[in-house]
């Protein structure tokens, strides 16, 4: 679905809104609209589960390693962040693929990042309650988590819940 435009759920019809690695893909205006469309069609109680790259840890392992003498790491920094451009994209895919990077604004980049306060500032912005920091196939308010984050954490990421007040 368009995120730039009105979600097609019925408002108070949905129990969870879960994304991760997405919201980093989206610019601030459509990340805001990404929270007050989620605010909208979430059921009274029900929970918002977003999922970022971790500008803080990844910012504070790029000072270690910078302090330390390693020369690669602006390298691996701008790799976490997905700012850099040069080997985004295989050079050898498909026309479908192609097409789909098309679609998708190729080169898919990062176009803004997270802490835990900003992510925090965002959802609580729109009128979510109880909002609190999770971890990896963590969750106090999804029991099925671990159907969804089953395999291990990739990049260190930030990870917010919220509910959404009985009004």
């Amino acid at each position: 679905m368009d995120l730039n435009k009105r979600w097609r759920f019925t408002s108070a019809s949905v129990d969870v809104v879960y994304a991760s690695h997405v919201f980093e893909h989206l610019t601030l205006v459509t990340a805001k609209l990404f929270i007050q469309e989620a605010y909208r069609v979430i059921k009274p109680n029900g929970v918002i589960r977003i999922v970022v790259p971790d500008l803080y840890k990844l910012s504070k392992n790029y000072i270690h390693r910078y302090e330390t003498g390693e020369q690669d790491a602006s390298n691996e920094l701008l790799y976490s962040l997905n700012l850099h451009q040069e080997g985004t994209y295989s050079a050898d895919r498909n026309f479908l693929e192609k097409i789909l990077n098309l679609i998708q604004g190729y080169p898919h980049q990062h176009k803004y990042m997270y802490d835990s306060f900003s992510l925090k500032k965002i959802i609580s912005d729109a009128g979510f309650i109880d909002i609190c920091e999770s971890s990896y196939a963590v969750s106090s308010n999804i029991p099925e988590i671990k159907q969804v984050e089953f395999t291990k954490e990739g990049v260190p990421s930030v990870y917010i819940e919220a509910i959404k007040p009985i009004n």
